[in-house]
């Protein structure tokens, strides 16, 4: 009908195809990997950057991802990278993640804000035309509160962060914004949901992801999940594959969107105690253990709320492809393969997933 009319009309404007170069900072996250592969199914050429070196995600395409070690807090390395490359546009998803954030905010601040900033204002310099900047649901803070019904939470809502790492995404966000009506230009924020699915880890990282990676590992490996009272508690979940289309699809499309600001994730917000079900029909023997009562962690996540994915799907043609079952079953399928992903530990400036 109408809608597929529409969304063939959004694709046809994103294509042709994009041949332009693009620089993926923090390339070695699991964000960051995965939007260097999409990029290439986009046509595009990217150069990888991250602190730690990088492991291409599966597909041995990105091999051949030129790749600089550098950290977003040095403007100088950044502008040179710009230059030496002749970058187009730049995927900018180096950050020090939640829980590190609550811990040293000082240098989350300094690599979150300062890294971002200066990613920003070297394009500004060298002429880059678009900045994609990885956002969060964190900037949404905490909506349990809302008499919002759980349908949809779209990218009007009030930004109301209750973590340094939430609120130093609203700061970024606002750089963004002020770039692109002073300088001219292209700036685009991903709000991504809570990402999970096969790639780099890093030994140190801490937050929603690493949380995600280790509730699945712990399924596949010891053939148990342990869930809390807090897990009927429904959030917005993205598999890294289609987080990484967004990216590649917000970078490559021709024109600029008309928004700046798109809430990346799946159909429909889901709780781990569905995703335990899920594995439990994938694991058979799995066994859930539901403890009494666990005390609250005082995490940093915006809980039981779905985010609407009405303006991806309008301006960027975004269609979540991997439906809860599919992405855990592909994640479960990665896992039980064993794959074996070196990553360095996670020095600051290091990546965001």
């Amino acid at each position: 009908g109408a809608a597929t009319a529409l969304r063939q009309a959004v694709a046809s404007a994103i294509r042709p195809e994009c041949v332009m170069k693009v620089l993926v900072t923090g390339a070695s996250g699991l964000i960051g990997a995965h939007v260097t592969q999409a990029l290439l199914d986009q046509g595009a050429e990217p150069v990888a950057c991250d602190t730690a070196p990088f492991v291409p995600p599966m597909g041995a395409d990105s091999n051949r991802v030129p790749f600089v070690q550098a950290d977003v807090s040095d403007l100088d390395a950044l502008s040179s990278i710009l230059e030496t490359y002749q970058i187009d546009r730049v995927v900018h998803s180096a950050a020090i993640l939640a829980r590190t954030c609550q811990e040293n905010p000082t240098l989350a601040v300094n690599v979150n804000v300062v890294g971002s900033l200066n990613v920003l204002e070297a394009a500004r310099r060298l002429g880059v035309t678009r900045v994609v900047m990885a956002s969060s649901i964190a900037v949404y803070g905490n909506t349990t509160d809302d008499p919002i019904d759980e349908a949809r939470l779209d990218e009007t809502h009030p930004l109301n962060p209750t973590t340094v790492y939430g609120s130093a995404k609203v700061l970024v966000e606002a750089c963004g914004q002020a770039y692109r009506k002073n300088h001219g230009l292209e700036f685009v924020a991903l709000r991504y949901g809570a990402t999970y699915g096969p790639g780099p880890e890093k030994p140190t990282s801490t937050g929603v992801a690493t949380d995600l990676r280790s509730f699945f590992e712990r399924a596949v490996k010891s053939g148990e999940v342990i869930l809390s009272d807090q897990d009927d508690l429904k959030r917005p979940l993205v598999y890294v594959k289609d987080a990484a289309r967004a990216t590649a699809l917000a970078c490559c499309r021709q024109e600029p969107a008309p928004s700046s600001v798109f809430n990346v994730a799946g159909d429909r917000a889901v709780s781990l105690a569905e995703c335990a079900e899920i594995l439990a029909r994938l694991l058979p023997g799995l066994k859930i253990t539901r403890p009494e009562k666990s005390p609250a962690t005082g995490d940093v996540r915006p809980q039981s709320v779905a985010l609407s994915m009405d303006r991806a799907r309008a301006e960027l043609g975004y269609e979540p492809e991997y439906p809860l079952e599919r992405g855990i079953g592909e994640y479960v399928d990665w896992l039980q393969r064993g794959v074996p992903v070196a990553a360095s530990e996670l020095t600051h400036g290091g990546s965001h997933d």
